[in-house]
C-alpha cells in the first residue's frame, strides 16, 4: 500500500474508535504530523572537504535548502573518521523528511532542489548518492 493510502486508512480508523467510555479516540490524543519518508543525501570523500563544507554551510545554501517546499525537517551528519585512518566510507549524511511520498516527490522535482542537488553535486567532489526511503519505525 502506498505510504498516502496508507495515512488515510490509519486516519480513518482513528476518527471512528471509541473509548471504553463511549469517548471518540481522537478526542484524547495530540495528533501530529506523522513523517514517512526521507531524502537521504551520502556525500562520499571530496577531493578538498574544506571547500565542500565552505559551500555546504554557506548562507546561499542554507536558503536555498529552506525554499524546498514541504520540508519537516533537516538533519545532517559527518562520518566519523576512521582510528586507522583509511579513508570512511562516506563523508556526510543529509537526511530530508516529508510527510508522505507524494509530497516528497512534488518537493524533490522543485527548482530549488534541483537547484540544491547541482550545487551539491559541484561541491562534493567524491560524488554524491540519493536514497528515498519509507520510514518504518
Amino acid at each position: 500500500m502506498l505510504p498516502c493510502r496508507l495515512f488515510e486508512v490509519q486516519r480513518a480508523a482513528i476518527a471512528t474508535a471509541e473509548l471504553a467510555d463511549g469517548a471518540p479516540l481522537w478526542s484524547s490524543f495530540v495528533i501530529i504530523a506523522s513523517v514517512t519518508v526521507k531524502l537521504t543525501i551520502i556525500v562520499d570523500n571530496p577531493n578538498d572537504p574544506g571547500a565542500f563544507e565552505v559551500h555546504y554551510n554557506s548562507t546561499a545554501n542554507k536558503e536555498l535548502l529552506g525554499k524546498i517546499p514541504d520540508i519537516q525537517r533537516v538533519e545532517s551528519a559527518k562520518v566519523f573518521p576512521k582510528e586507522d585512518g583509511s579513508p570512511t566510507p562516506a563523508y556526510r549524511t543529509i537526511d530530508v523528511y516529508f510527510s508522505d511520498y507524494a509530497v516528497a516527490c512534488a518537493a524533490l522535482g522543485s527548482p530549488e532542489a534541483g537547484e540544491l542537488a547541482g550545487g551539491l553535486a559541484q561541491a562534493a567532489t567524491g560524488g554524491i548518492r540519493f536514497l528515498l526511503s519509507d520510514i518504518e519505525d
